[in-house]
């Protein structure tokens, strides 16, 4: 029979059920610590907690993307299609793409969907390069 553990916010630790008071998310050793005390507890152990996530895979993902998303709310993303700079609400959300947005924008997507319905790829591509020749930065 395995024993039910929690675990403490204020120190980080997990600690079995019978060393907390009944409807308390905090261990009996920090309920008996001073607040100063508790309050530079609960410090260190966020600050461990930040430094581990930061180091993890999904971490430093969640940095880069953070960080994309900063450079396009300054400058804006270019989209593939237009090549035009918008911003980052201009693009739906895309798990797997490295900063989370999709590559085209949400105006080019449209204009995508039914080009491609009533006359296929082809006719996409020549309405896309004609977009693209009307942007700032040419093809």
């Amino acid at each position: 029979m395995s024993v039910k553990t929690l675990y403490c916010p204020c120190c980080g630790h997990d600690r079995p059920a019978s060393e907390y008071r009944p409807a308390s998310h905090v261990c009996n050793f920090c309920i008996a610590l001073t607040a100063s005390e508790a309050t530079i507890l609960a410090r260190e152990t966020m600050g461990r907690e930040i430094a581990i996530s930061t180091q993890t895979k999904e971490g430093k993902k969640r940095a880069r993307v953070a960080a994309r998303l900063e450079h396009y709310a300054r400058h804006g993303k270019r989209c593939s299609a237009c090549h035009h700079y918008k911003p980052a609400d201009a693009y739906n959300a895309c798990a797997p793409q490295p900063d989370g947005l999709q590559p085209i924008c949400r105006s080019c997507y449209t204009i995508r969907l039914a080009t491609v319905k009533s006359g296929g790829l082809a006719q996409w591509h020549a309405v896309r390069d004609a977009m693209r020749a009307n942007s700032p930065e040419g093809k």
